[in-house]
């Protein structure tokens, strides 16, 4: 692929199946490896081609390559990353964080309304809206939060999903690829890659929790609403 690209993974969306969809386009050599924003630290981006991690806009628009991205419906989101972090806890690579370990041992309506978490705030509360307006990053949101409104937020943010190259959906791969094809000239065979294995489905919740999870993403949900009618498969 001649498309020097930045695959902003919002995580549980898909992400490590297409970066191995798109990486399998590029020379190894020219795959930057590095997964978080402290990773990207003083490199070199013209030695890279391909960039894949859970970085925000405004370091992905740094690295000068087309950026990509797969968002998900924020409350099938957040319960995949539930679920997601006990099995982390389980095969023993997240026991000792904070997340895999409320997620194991709190069921999840109590999970739901544990507000005064970082380590919760940080992976959930408006994560996508975030990621693409500037960064997911705590420190870096502080930093923000008290000189921008939530609509202003919230503008940011699909103003940078409008300077995407592709805008896909975790539920639309195969026109994600599609797309990707059209775009760049390039087939992708996306998988299924670090699946959660059991969890609670949408339909399977309460409305009860369902409004509790909403509380976390206000901004989330008016984002993806937004991108849905804009780059969904009616589009």
């Amino acid at each position: 692929m001649t498309h020097r690209l930045v695959h902003i993974h919002v995580p549980k969306a898909a992400g490590n199946s297409v970066r191995n969809a798109l990486a399998a386009h590029y020379a190894a050599e020219r795959i930057f490896s590095g997964l978080h924003e402290p990773d990207f630290g003083d490199i070199a981006p013209e030695a890279f081609d391909f960039f894949s991690g859970h970085i925000g806009f405004d370091l992905a628009q740094k690295l000068d390559a087309e950026p990509v991205v797969i968002l998900r419906d924020p409350v099938d989101r957040f319960l995949s990353v539930y679920h997601y972090w006990q099995e982390r806890y389980h095969r023993n690579d997240g026991h000792t964080r904070r997340g895999p370990i409320l997620a194991t041992h709190l069921p999840i309506e109590e999970f739901a309304e544990r507000f005064d978490e970082p380590a919760l705030t940080e992976e959930l509360f408006n994560r996508m809206t975030w990621q693409m307006a500037w960064s997911h990053l705590l420190e870096r949101r502080r930093k923000i939060a008290h000189d921008i409104t939530h609509q202003e937020l919230l503008a940011r943010a699909l103003a940078n999903l409008e300077r995407c190259a592709v805008v896909g959906f975790s539920d639309q791969l195969d026109i994600f690829a599609s797309r990707c094809e059209s775009r760049f000239g390039a087939a992708l065979t996306i998988g299924r890659d670090n699946v959660t294995q059991a969890r609670s489905q949408l339909n399977d919740i309460s409305p009860a929790l369902r409004t509790a999870i909403e509380r976390w993403m206000p901004l989330d949900i008016a984002l993806f609403s937004i991108a849905r009618d804009r780059w969904g498969a009616a589009s």
